[in-house]
């Protein structure tokens, strides 16, 4: 009972991997003549003796975890080859076959290996090296070939969620983790084409971390057209990984003040969209509605140091059209 509740735990885990926006470097893709191409991952998940009690040996088998992925063009309705072997220590070769019309699901081999060890109540994947993933594939446009499959190693981060919506203030990222393993930070990144990609901001990671934690920035200069945000995963060990892409369309608007960064983290606010900033008087107010301190404006940014961390309203009266203006602060 105990091996079959590992297997099922890390199949449920190693299947969460493959759903999490983080995507690792662990499939092959396999290119056709005809415009679509193959991704492939196969994961050895546990291994399977036939018997805890092995005096002279026993046989054994592998459960797997698999996922292919069509993209592309003149996708077929099937290949005509997709199987492939997992060797292990001592020359073993467990023959598996995956679905000829791609999807993701667990397969468990039947060639059931005879070892002459009696180790059969402590051997693991990683005891018996079983870690030479190997596949065969053919099909429309793919001459029938034989490809190694990276083995998937644990992925550092459990993303659950990863949003961008375009607010008043800008454009709101939040993402969830589920879990963390030596997880140093995460940085925004933005791009105007999907393609050349800037930093916006580093924010630290937990470390390690088996509860939901949440994140959040917002961008508040964002551009005029298409936004892409990515997250780069950076790990104690410097490895990084990335996130999915999230796209936010912003409409161009003349004229109007914004107050950043968001959160603020220094003691300077700074205000975009001022065309004259000493035309206008300032009041940074407490959100019970009391005024902390008030004056003219000298450029395009107000000093808040001294005050707690905390949410407060920055309202911005023009001297001569007397234009109010009401921009929310967050101080961390």
């Amino acid at each position: 009972m105990r091996n079959l509740f590992t297997r099922t735990l890390t199949s449920v885990l190693l299947l969460t991997a493959f759903l999490s926006p983080f995507r690792g470097k662990s499939q092959v893709l396999v290119h056709s003549t005809t415009g679509y191409s193959v991704s492939i991952s196969v994961v050895p998940v546990n291994l399977i003796p036939s018997t805890y009690s092995c005096q002279w040996g026993y046989n054994y088998n592998l459960s797997l975890a698999y996922n292919v992925v069509f993209s592309g063009t003149n996708i077929p309705s099937a290949l005509y080859t997709l199987q492939g072997t997992v060797g292990c220590t001592g020359g073993a070769s467990l023959f598996y076959s995956l679905p000829l019309s791609g999807g993701m699901g667990f397969y468990v081999t039947n060639t059931n290996p005879w070892r002459g060890i009696a180790d059969c109540a402590t051997a693991t994947l990683q005891s018996l090296s079983c870690n030479n993933v190997r596949v065969r594939i053919n099909g429309p446009g793919i001459p029938d070939q034989t490809v190694t499959v990276p083995v998937l190693t644990a992925l550092p981060v459990t993303l659950t969620e990863f949003t961008a919506k375009a607010v008043n203030s800008g454009v709101a990222l939040r993402w969830t983790t589920a879990t963390e393993t030596a997880n140093k930070s995460f940085t925004v990144e933005r791009s105007a084409n999907g393609q050349t990609w800037q930093d916006l901001q580093v924010i630290n990671g937990a470390g390690n971390s088996n509860t939901l934690l949440s994140y959040t920035y917002t961008d508040a200069q964002p551009l005029a057209g298409d936004n892409y945000y990515r997250l780069r995963q950076t790990s104690e060990n410097n490895s990084t990984s990335y996130s999915e892409t999230r796209t936010v369309n912003v409409a161009a608007q003349a004229n109007k003040i914004v107050a950043y960064p968001v959160p603020l983290t220094g003691d300077v606010c700074q205000l975009r969209g001022l065309t004259d900033p000493q035309q206008y008087m300032y009041s940074v107010i407490s959100i019970a509605g009391m005024t902390l301190r008030q004056g003219q404006l000298n450029s395009a940014a107000v000093n808040v140091g001294g005050l707690a961390r905390g949410t407060y309203v920055l309202k911005l009266d023009h001297k001569k059209t007397g234009e109010s203006v009401r921009l929310t602060i967050v101080r961390q």
